[in-house]
């Protein structure tokens, strides 16, 4: 189910009274829905245009939606992307070889040819930048330089994310090619190891884009040839990404690339 409240701000001088207001919400897997409604100017700036609710089936795959409002005679118009999961209250990790690091049996898998999945715990990954969704504001060196002089923490400074949107490891996941509020609490519980003079056999996969100053090659989840296999390497918390709808689905979709 969908619920959404309408509100328009109008600071134009033209009055939306009797105007009306469209909504549509388009989904390949639920189906479309419209709808519309008339607009009772209050004569002040914020409006309420009422309330709108969309019960659609359950559905069975990852999907893409959009939501648009739009005032009928005007050019106001509003497009929200939506991102849609089947209900998982769990991941499965049954077949999957998941390890904290390459130890002695994960070699032995690769040797086997096996892919492993590598979840370090964080703290361990000193060589790294914390998660931050955010985009760095204007000029990290002005800003860090303001920060140190003040006394308070150097702001994280990294630039959203760089995403092989394609590949097979996202496969269960879809997703643009760049930053989208689906990967807020992935990136929230999230380090990106830095790869600077490490990164010419591995394939970053989700890669966080540095500021100009640092420049740093930074991979969120990347993987590289082993022996006879394969390491995928994920630098995020599994069980806090566990407890929400798009961690557990993002975890799956990484776990079924590696048991394929």
């Amino acid at each position: 189910e969908f619920n959404a409240d309408i509100e328009i701000v109008n600071f134009s001088n033209n009055s939306l009274d009797n105007k009306t207001v469209k909504t549509s919400f388009v989904c390949e897997e639920t189906g479309n829905s419209y709808s519309s409604g008339i607009i009772k100017d209050n004569g002040e700036n914020y409006i309420s245009a009422g309330k709108i609710s969309i019960i659609f089936p359950e559905i069975t795959k990852p999907s893409k939606a959009t939501f648009t409002v739009e005032i009928d005679g005007t050019d106001i118009k509003n497009t929200y992307t939506l991102w849609l999961y089947p209900k998982t209250e769990s991941v499965d990790i049954s077949g999957a070889y998941i390890f904290e690091s390459v130890n002695q049996e994960a070699e032995e898998l690769l040797s086997q040819g096996k892919t492993v999945l590598i979840i370090p715990q964080l703290e361990k990954v000193t060589n790294s930048i914390k998660g931050f969704y955010c985009a760095d504001f204007w000029c990290y060196p002005m800003f860090r330089s303001i920060s140190e002089m003040m006394g308070k923490p150097n702001p994280i400074g990294t630039m959203g994310l760089l995403i092989d949107d394609k590949h097979p490891a996202l496969s269960q996941f879809p997703t643009e090619y760049y930053s989208t509020h689906q990967w807020w609490e992935i990136v929230e519980n999230s380090v990106s190891e830095i790869l600077d003079d490490n990164h010419a056999d591995k394939h970053i996969i989700v890669q966080t884009i540095d500021n100009f100053e640092r420049n740093h090659v930074l991979g969120l989840l990347y993987e590289y040839s082993h022996k006879n296999g394969k390491v995928v390497v994920l630098n995020a918390d599994a069980e806090k990404l566990t407890a929400t709808p798009e961690g557990r689905q993002f975890i799956k979709s990484v776990i079924h690339y590696c048991k394929a």
